[in-house]
């Protein structure tokens, strides 16, 4: 007979295959997680769908740039997931300094190098409609608080150099 565990969330009795395990810090012993993997997908926000992405970001962002330690810069915070959604559609969602198609998908699992991510194309500036732009996730990092110019005079730079070191090699 297999066996199940009720768990700790919704109260259901599930078969084991219905639970995650994870493994202690040290790697050496494995333990059943007590919430069932529907329930812990749940908590860690799992999303498929974009609307429900780009509310989730653009909340967490309005947040991050409107309170707390952010906040004394006085941005400008004037979108909201509409109308990052239908800038996605309008960039056919692709990001819009690599070209590459980007995902919408949280699992709670951390950053993915390839969600959409939204940029200021002007750093000093807020978060308005004609001053942002959705670029993946790994590009936003690379740009970090760089402006466009400086941000490609980088790329080009580390490109060259790239480049030249294996044409001599």
């Amino acid at each position: 007979m297999a066996k199940t565990y009720v768990c700790t969330n919704c109260k259901q009795r599930k078969g084991e295959s219905e639970y995650e395990y994870k493994t202690n810090r040290g790697g050496k012993t494995e333990s059943r997680m007590r919430k069932c993997i529907e329930c812990t997908k749940t908590q860690r926000g799992f999303v498929t769908d974009r609307k429900t992405y780009f509310s989730k970001i653009c909340s967490a962002q309005k947040y991050m740039h409107t309170s707390g330690k952010r906040a004394p810069k006085g941005l400008e915070w004037a979108i909201n997931a509409d109308d990052l959604l239908a800038l996605f559609d309008a960039q056919e969602g692709k990001c819009s300094y690599s070209g590459v198609l980007m995902t919408t998908f949280r699992d709670g699992t951390g950053s993915h190098d390839l969600n959409a991510s939204i940029d200021r194309k002007d750093p000093e500036q807020g978060y308005t409609k004609d001053n942002i732009h959705l670029v993946c996730y790994r590009a936003n990092l690379m740009k970090h608080t760089l402006n466009e110019p400086m941000f490609f005079w980088w790329v080009q730079n580390i490109y060259e150099q790239r480049i030249c070191k294996e044409t001599l090699e």
